[in-house]
């Protein structure tokens, strides 16, 4: 859990959550909406296996922005 204005990623002890994490705040920062962001409640479960080399990572990241764009009211471009 963490709070839409104090996003901390602690790099020393790598966990999901800093994944769903970074997709949050590079699409706040994207969208310049760091001051009124909304919140929301997730969930994601999933049975890939940590490490698995399955870009599981880079999916959780892309469904974080994607997921903080669509609460936010916001849409990207398709280019």
């Amino acid at each position: 859990m963490f709070h839409v204005n104090n996003v901390e990623i602690n790099k020393e002890t790598p966990q999901w959550q800093n994944y769903f994490q970074c997709g949050f705040l590079g699409m706040v920062e994207h969208l310049h909406i760091q001051s009124a962001a909304r919140g929301m409640k997730c969930m994601v479960d999933g049975t890939v296996p940590a490490s698995s080399g399955l870009s599981s990572s880079s999916a959780l990241v892309c469904c974080a922005a994607l997921v903080t764009m669509h609460a936010n009211g916001k849409s990207l471009p398709k280019v």
